[in-house]
């Protein structure tokens, strides 16, 4: 609660100051292929979602990296579902790794077995987000 909590003020500064029109416009050469913004965004987001919860990660995240989506003509949909899943596979991954860490506290599983134990699903998750990353119809189908 306390990231969250400090990540809306903050979220709010980097707004004022125009932190992501300059991102945006720092990121203008990859911005003509939308492929490519969608793979950096996926290593971004992979990234953070080891260091960050999923809450604080969208309210930091997700006004920087909107504005670099959109300019590259990635639709703001398809961009909400590949930053959700992201965050979601990362929820997963240790070292934060809410999600299995509250299951293991929940079950009393330990959350050494747990991790390992979800490794094949990782995998799953993580070729459903390529599909999802590079097919916005699949994303509008549903």
């Amino acid at each position: 609660m306390l990231l969250i909590g400090s990540a809306a003020p903050f979220a709010f500064l980097i707004a004022v100051d125009g932190v992501a029109a300059q991102l945006s416009s720092a990121a203008a050469w990859i911005e003509s292929n939308p492929f490519m913004v969608i793979a950096a965004l996926n290593v971004l987001l992979l990234g953070v979602e080891l260091f960050l919860d999923i809450g604080a990660a969208i309210l930091l995240l997700a006004p920087l990296t909107l504005p670099v989506a959109v300019s590259a003509g990635i639709d703001p949909i398809h961009f909400g579902v590949i930053l959700v899943v992201n965050l979601m596979i990362g929820g997963l991954t240790p070292p934060v790794g809410i999600v299995v860490q509250t299951v293991g506290n929940a079950s009393g599983v330990p959350v050494v077995e747990l991790f390992a134990a979800s490794r094949p699903y990782l995998l799953a998750l993580l070729s459903a987000l390529a599909l999802l990353s590079f097919s916005a119809a699949l994303v509008a189908c549903f």
